[in-house]
């Protein structure tokens, strides 16, 4: 995971951060050495410190920012996270959040957050917020939906719409996990399906509901 490129570590401790919660190990593991022979002391432009993780760069040109913001960008891309995650990731590491907030607040754009959309008639959207599923309808000519890719939900929506009709004898639990709820790489996948299973039959509340537990432990 580490890359042989300069300020390679600081894009490695950010990925880890973001594949959910860390466990601290109380042992000394790492020692921190401090002199004169340390690469960041005897190689000190950018373009040295590169040829000193990777001999291949020598008499390249290489653009230090450039390729750190281009770790940044990967490992947003590589963690399980959700479409609305990876896009306020990619809008900070690109310092365009801040901006496009102030812009589209300026310009009158009320902005709502936590809710997703329920149904469009043509004139209204009906939302309903993600922590108090409280529905609330908001006035709208169009709509224009920002995702990644298309869930693959069309079975979800068959099996749906015959518990609706009453066309099965017995209404079993229907719930979306993986690409038919959210597409993304097969690891979040694979991590929503194993999530599924353990919460299957437990009365679990929305606290208890996080999207990211995954736990580092050495034991």
């Amino acid at each position: 995971m580490h890359g042989n490129y300069p300020s390679a570590d600081r894009v490695l401790l950010a990925e880890l951060t973001l594949w959910g919660k860390l466990s601290e190990v109380h042992e000394g593991l790492y020692l921190h050495r401090e002199h004169d022979q340390r690469y960041v002391h005897t190689h000190v432009t950018p373009k040295d410190q590169a040829q000193w993780f990777d001999p291949n760069r020598t008499g390249r040109v290489f653009f230090k920012k450039w390729r750190e913001m281009r770790g940044y960008l990967s490992a947003i891309q590589r963690a399980p996270l959700t479409t609305r995650q990876r896009l306020a990731a990619w809008a900070q590491m690109t310092d365009e959040h801040y901006q496009n907030q102030q812009r589209l607040m300026q310009l009158g754009v009320e902005i709502i957050t936590a809710h997703g959309l329920d149904a469009y008639d043509g004139t209204d959207a009906r939302l309903n917020c993600i922590y108090t599923g409280k529905n609330r309808t908001v006035e709208a000519d169009a709509i224009v939906l920002v995702t990644a890719r298309t869930p693959c939900d069309e079975l979800y929506r068959e099996i749906a719409a015959q518990i609706s009709s009453g066309g099965l004898d017995c209404a079993p639990t229907l719930k979306k996990v993986g690409d038919c709820d959210a597409p993304a790489i097969i690891a979040a996948a694979v991590y929503a399906g194993h999530r599924y299973a353990r919460e299957l039959g437990t009365d679990l509340t929305q606290d208890d509901a996080i999207r990211q537990d995954r736990l580092f432990d050495p034991d």
